[in-house]
């Protein structure tokens, strides 16, 4: 027996960076993240110089659209 899903989006994606050294990657990732409709992004052991609100990188301020979560 097969039923079809009523839901009009399936699964959801997300963006997960390791120990990232430069916010152009960080800022690149976002810009991915919400040009692709990831539901979220995060970093792992971030380099504390990185300023997710001040990347050159993001012009469109991803990140007040999708959440991202600093780990250690």
């Amino acid at each position: 027996m097969q039923r079809k899903s009523t839901l009009t989006e399936r699964g959801f994606a997300c963006i997960a960076l390791d120990r990232p050294a430069d916010g152009v990657n960080v800022g690149h990732a976002l810009r991915a993240a919400l040009g692709f409709g990831a539901r979220m992004v995060i970093l792992g052991g971030a380099d504390p110089k990185i300023n997710v609100r001040k990347l050159s990188t993001d012009p469109g301020r991803a990140y007040r659209h999708v959440p991202v979560l600093e780990v250690d």
